[in-house]
């Protein structure tokens, strides 16, 4: 089936999927970030190029992880976070604003896992 021309008017975004097909991400080795149980966690997030990202599977189920490059008391880390999990979009929404330290606090554990940002 022909798709007439004026619906194909905007495929860059192809050629970029088809490109980035079979390379590997490049983000920097770095230690993964660790949350403690109900302690709170203070990061500061690096928004300066986008997140690379991850493409892996959970109980058949695929995931697409962010690679989200931070520092954590100082020492370079990765914040490795689903992208839909709702915390990915608030950190999104926050570094729009120009705002790169943010608090997390972690409460429960594996699948009842909830993460919440700390303002103030």
């Amino acid at each position: 089936m022909d798709v007439p021309t004026e619906k194909l008017a905007n495929t860059n975004w192809m050629q970029q999927e088809l490109d980035s097909l079979g390379r590997a991400a490049t983000y920097e080795k770095l230690p993964a970030l660790k949350f403690e149980k109900d302690k709170l966690t203070e990061i500061e997030i690096d928004f300066s190029k986008p997140f690379e990202k991850y493409n892996t599977e959970n109980n058949g189920k695929p995931i697409t992880k962010a690679i989200i490059p931070c520092k954590h008391n100082g020492e370079k880390k990765i914040f490795w976070l689903n992208q839909k999990n709702p915390l990915f979009r608030k950190l999104i929404e926050l570094g729009k604003k120009g705002i790169t330290k943010v608090k997390i606090i972690q409460t429960g554990a594996q699948a009842e896992t909830r993460y919440s940002i700390i303002e103030g």
